[in-house]
């Protein structure tokens, strides 16, 4: 719970110091600093000299890039362009097999999926799932939560 949102540790002086901006900048305490983000281009890391475990990481840098279709992930990393990848798609898992070039590393996971519902977004929440509970409470009602169990 303490790594997803509603239990994400924040450092306070960084929170006031940086008011509304402060999911822009964000401070952190592992191996990686942020340097900088471009909405839905990329996200850019560097290595943190003075982490306490820093031998352990060998980027100097590191660069997210969201790109959803799971086919152009994995043609990227095929032609070399990207390094690694996460989340390929099932289908393609027997090609990275079976290509010598590539190694797949397996990691169980609780396949957690949610939906986040802003209601504080300014004129983008004016909608009615925004705007109105009810309608948010009838989304959850119509949701049946025992047949996603037992097929899950």
């Amino acid at each position: 719970q303490l790594a997803h949102h509603a239990g994400r540790m924040y450092s306070p002086d960084a929170a006031d110091t940086a008011g509304a901006a402060f999911g822009r900048a964000p401070v952190c305490s592992g191996p990686y600093a942020f340097v900088d983000r471009v909405e839905g281009d990329r996200i850019v890391l560097e290595r943190f000299a003075d982490h306490w475990d820093a031998d352990q990481f060998h980027y100097d840098r590191v660069i997210y890039l969201p790109i959803p279709d799971t086919t152009v992930r994995l043609a990227n990393v095929r032609s070399g362009d990207l390094d690694i990848i996460e989340r390929t798609a099932p289908a393609d898992v027997p090609g990275v097999r079976a290509d010598d070039r590539l190694q797949l590393f397996e990691v169980p996971n609780i396949g957690y999926q949610g939906i986040t519902i802003n209601v504080g977004n300014g004129p983008r929440a004016e909608a009615p799932l925004g705007a109105d509970a009810r309608v948010r409470q009838a989304l959850s009602l119509s949701i049946d939560r025992q047949a996603l169990n037992q097929v899950v």
